[in-house]
């Protein structure tokens, strides 16, 4: 069972067996960890870093008006930024941090870790 669609030309992780965004049942929290090829990155970053940087945030918009992405952001210094994201499982947490035009670009490197929600803005996010 396929449970991510295709849109917008790149590969848009909304689930396909639900098109409510506010509908987290069965989905679980991934945080991705992305880093810089450098410590200077934000200092001295191509201008074809700073294009896949912005196809990144695109992509970052686009799962979150699909309601897969928690939150996200870096530290001031840009040593590593964050995304929590919400996936069915591992594998398809995965696929979308592979899919990240900043990681296929090899801007950034991501690691991802299954991410246990504690307080979150809403009560109906919490992991048990």
């Amino acid at each position: 069972m396929r449970l991510w669609t295709v849109e917008s030309g790149f590969e848009s992780l909304s689930p396909s067996h639900n098109s409510n965004k506010h509908s987290h049942e069965n989905m679980r929290h991934f945080l991705i960890q992305y880093r810089p090829p450098r410590d200077t990155f934000l200092q001295d970053s191509t201008p074809e870093e700073d294009a896949a940087i912005g196809r990144h945030f695109e992509y970052l918009q686009r799962l979150e008006k699909d309601g897969v992405l928690f939150t996200a952001g870096r530290v001031d210094d840009a040593r590593f930024g964050i995304a929590v994201i919400r996936a069915p499982d591992e594998s398809a947490a995965k696929a979308i941090m592979d899919q990240d035009p900043a990681v296929v670009a090899g801007v950034f490197s991501g690691e991802l870790m299954p991410f246990r929600v504690a307080l979150p803005a809403s009560e109906s996010e919490t992991d048990d």
